[in-house]
């Protein structure tokens, strides 16, 4: 989809103290091996009392509309991406999360689209402000804390370690920082059981610790990994080619491409090499020291290239995103100007 008159008019990040992997090697909670593949630096961890996933949220939040001069009265949408345990069952994270950036004219609702929530939500909040003219901005929030006894953040999955913390982006049609050229989305249900394996349905929130490895080995029983793999591949593609045809630009114009924060080796496997993309145009160096932040690593990434000084006046930035189910999303932004740190 192509758009027209709409803005990137900040963002934000909120993180915890970051946890070294050398400090997870020395504690027994990661391994060698597996760092030889991911090549990971350090990740973020919540440990204090008041760093839950929404409060993380909420501080990015209120960062980002501070930064876009943005009353938060004006945001007409709030959407707020989860991929784990927000803190309460039964409860309204969005609701906390607007309360908290005062948005409390805004539509709010959370979005389960797991790791693609964060490019999935912008995409959504671009097609709430076509709808209603009368809203001027959006606000995407993500929040998410990779906790025991539900997650072990060294050892829950291979090939990447999950991170905590928040990230926001205001989304508006009275300018910006970068404009929104287009996005695109792709999604395979054939594939939703590599995150699901054999696990059977329950009544009750699982209180052991998630295996996604485990998982991801009872799928590939009874599947053909070749044909997972074209299938991962050709879902990515169509996500960035529709994005990329809509924005009419291509590949090789693209200045920056911020991918989820995966480890060395799983990063080039599903989503540098399939593109043709180095990672020296990657959000790399950044991601390994922060982990995977489940929907908040595109966001993340813009972040901290903008407020970082990394983008020029016309630079290309792709966001993309990836997320179990399966489920794809690109945004393609122009860099206006570089918003000042």
């Amino acid at each position: 989809m192509r758009w027209h008159d709409l803005y990137v008019a900040a963002t934000a990040t909120w993180f915890p103290r970051r946890v070294t992997v050398e400090e997870a090697l020395a504690r027994g909670w990661y391994d060698h091996g597996e760092l030889a593949d991911t090549r990971q630096a350090a990740v973020t961890v919540a440990e204090q009392p008041d760093e839950h996933p929404v409060e993380m949220a909420s501080r990015a939040g209120r960062l980002a509309l501070s930064r876009a001069a943005l009353d938060p009265a004006r945001v007409g949408l709030l959407l707020h991406a989860t991929l784990f345990h927000q803190g309460v069952d039964i409860w309204n994270a969005a609701a906390y999360v607007q309360r908290r950036t005062g948005t409390v004219r805004a539509r709010a609702f959370e979005l389960r689209q797991a790791c693609n929530g964060g490019a999935a939500a912008v995409e959504l909040a671009a097609e709430h402000l076509l709808a209603r003219p009368d809203h001027p901005a959006a606000l995407v929030t993500t929040g998410d804390r990779f906790a025991l006894p539900g997650f072990d953040r060294w050892r829950g999955d291979r090939g990447l370690l999950f991170g905590d913390g928040g990230t926001a982006l205001v989304l508006s049609r009275e300018g910006g920082f970068a404009r929104l050229l287009a996005t695109g989305s792709a999604g395979e249900p054939a594939l939703e059981g590599i995150h699901r394996g054999d696990t059977p349905f329950a009544p009750l929130s699982q209180t052991t610790p998630i295996d996604l490895v485990q998982r991801r080995k009872e799928f590939l029983a009874d599947a053909d990994p070749e044909v997972v793999t074209t299938r991962l591949n050709a879902g990515q593609r169509r996500a960035v080619e529709v994005a990329l045809a809509d924005a009419g630009v291509t590949l090789g114009d693209l200045t920056w491409v911020v991918t989820p924060n995966f480890g060395w080796g799983l990063l080039h496997r599903q989503c540098l090499d399939p593109l043709g993309l180095p990672v020296s145009r990657s959000a790399w160096e950044w991601g390994r020291t922060v982990g995977h932040l489940g929907p908040g690593d595109q966001i993340g990434g813009l972040d901290h290239l903008a407020y970082g000084q990394r983008l020029c006046a016309g630079d290309l930035v792709l966001l993309f995103g990836v997320g179990a189910g399966f489920a794809w999303t690109s945004v393609v932004l122009r860099i206006l100007q570089p918003p000042h740190p």
